[in-house]
């Protein structure tokens, strides 16, 4: 548990403060499956350029 929560302060700068739960939960999961293989970076990257959907 420590280890999430050091994990989060790392993620957690000033200028990603503003970010939401939902958003910070996804990068932290995004990280960890990307460490273990689940997610390839080249997939990543192809998302990171898709346009931004507004709701």
């Amino acid at each position: 548990v420590e280890r999430v929560f050091s994990q989060g302060r790392l993620l957690l700068s000033h200028i990603r403060s503003c970010l939401s739960v939902q958003s910070m939960h996804a990068l932290m999961c995004l990280g960890v499956w990307s460490l273990l293989g689940f997610v390839k970076d080249s997939d990543v990257k192809a998302v990171v350029i898709l346009p931004e959907l507004r709701a």
